[in-house]
């Protein structure tokens, strides 16, 4: 299978979006965020539709390598296209989804918050780490 670029292209870019839609929460304080629980619904929804567009160009990315096992992150990094460090940190990430989609207010604010304001870039540097590749893989 090949990389089909439309469809990377397509999540980065929804992942850009979703990265531009959450700045202004990023500089807002802890206690500004959490007073208004629609603020909280709406960046958990935008933060979700991102890491759902990294795991699903992970996945694509995987299988276009010819790989078929339970680490997608890990054979980006083999493959040169991302940093441990950076896959190590979407990992944690992409594991909070799925709290995301089942936690509660209560539960998951601190972390909603905690991403929000301190582990966009990681969003960032995976979009320009897989554009990157996808720009040296093709005169290849």
């Amino acid at each position: 299978m090949s990389v089909d670029r439309e469809v990377v292209n397509l999540r980065l870019s929804r992942i850009e979006n979703c990265l531009g839609q959450l700045e202004p929460f990023s500089a807002m304080s802890e206690m500004a965020f959490l007073a208004r629980y629609d603020r909280y619904h709406e960046a958990k929804y935008i933060l979700a539709t991102a890491l759902n567009a990294v795991a699903q160009i992970s996945r694509h990315l995987q299988r276009a390598l010819g790989e078929r096992n339970d680490d997608p992150m890990g054979d980006l990094v083999k493959a040169g296209i991302l940093e441990n460090d950076l896959a190590d940190r979407l990992r944690r990430q992409l594991r909070l989804l799925g709290t995301l989609a089942k936690a509660h207010f209560d539960e998951d604010r601190d972390i909603l918050y905690q991403i929000i304001t301190e582990e966009l870039p990681d969003l960032a540097q995976f979009a320009r780490e897989v554009t990157a590749w996808m720009d040296r893989s093709a005169g290849e």
